[in-house]
């Protein structure tokens, strides 16, 4: 059992906070045939570097910006994931036929749009980096690791955020709000998210925040869908459903990973749904080619 522990931690913080609003793909009658990865329609990277990382390093990280994207010493998994998946969404259900040494052996990986691509990017949210970096991702993975696969239809466990029976309870944040007194986190979207300390009790504390943004947050690799109905900004502090929880166990159900952080406080709930999507079947892929 693996537990990630946030102690005195903020809850996803750099690029792994980079979450999308979720759009499932829809279910498809039949699987489509095995195929090359995707290639952009709106060009490629202007120059990509991949190498095997150093067998002495340590540190590891993973960044979209405007005009690079870089994985250091991370798996290739790593790469194939975002290339084909939304921050947030359970990749663990929905890849599969991933080759051993593709989680096992580490890269050095940077890849650069050229400067016309780079100035359109600017100003984009997260999201839309994301969104827009997908198939140039998927183009590099067809091209240096001759990756070729199949997308077959799949049911897999999500759920929705409604509001309660008695109605929500949550602070509404005012148009004037002032960034927090203590260390803070801008999010893309505004609002902030304000990390607890060591020594407190784990909470999650988001100020001038949607209702969008609480469920990215609340997501923990689960799909969640928001169906409040709430258009607001609000001032939102969660404490943990299981206050004898040391921290999150990454091999936990959906249903324990969905439910990390109380949000009945708030007048909300998590009811049970199938959510019908895609997984991608990797048919073959090979280690990379000489740069």
């Amino acid at each position: 059992m693996r537990r990630l522990l946030l102690s005195h931690m903020p809850l996803r913080s750099g690029l792994l906070a980079v979450c999308v609003t979720l759009a499932v793909p829809a279910l498809h009658a039949q699987a489509t045939p095995a195929k090359p990865a995707d290639a952009s329609q709106s060009g490629a990277f202007d120059a990509v570097a991949i190498r095997p990382a150093a067998p002495w390093a340590t540190g590891a990280s993973r960044r979209l910006a405007v005009d690079t994207y870089s994985a250091i010493n991370m798996p290739i998994a790593t790469t194939v994931s975002t290339a084909f998946f939304a921050p947030g969404l359970p990749v663990r259900d929905l890849l599969q036929g991933l080759p051993s040494w593709a989680s096992a052996e580490r890269y050095d990986i940077t890849a650069k749009v050229d400067g016309a691509t780079a100035t359109q990017w600017k100003g984009l949210t997260p999201a839309q980096l994301h969104e827009r970096a997908m198939p140039l991702l998927q183009g590099l993975l067809a091209d240096r690791f001759k990756l070729v696969y199949h997308r077959v239809p799949a049911e897999i466990q999500g759920f929705a955020l409604v509001v309660s029976k008695g109605g929500a309870r949550l602070e509404v944040a005012p148009p004037d709000e002032a960034a927090p007194a203590r260390p803070s986190i801008p999010q893309a979207e505004g609002g902030w998210i304000v990390p607890y300390s060591r020594g407190e009790n784990p909470h999650m504390t988001m100020r001038n925040v949607t209702i969008g943004q609480l469920v990215r947050n609340l997501s923990m690799g689960v799909i969640i869908l928001d169906q409040t109905g709430l258009t607001g900004r609000y001032n939102i502090a969660l404490p943990l459903t299981d206050p004898s929880q040391e921290g999150i166990d990454t091999e936990a159900s959906a249903f324990e990973r969905a439910h990390y952080w109380d949000v009945t406080l708030v007048g909300l709930e998590l009811k049970p749904i199938k959510i019908p999507t895609e997984k991608i079947v990797i048919d073959s892929m090979e280690r990379p080619s000489a740069n």
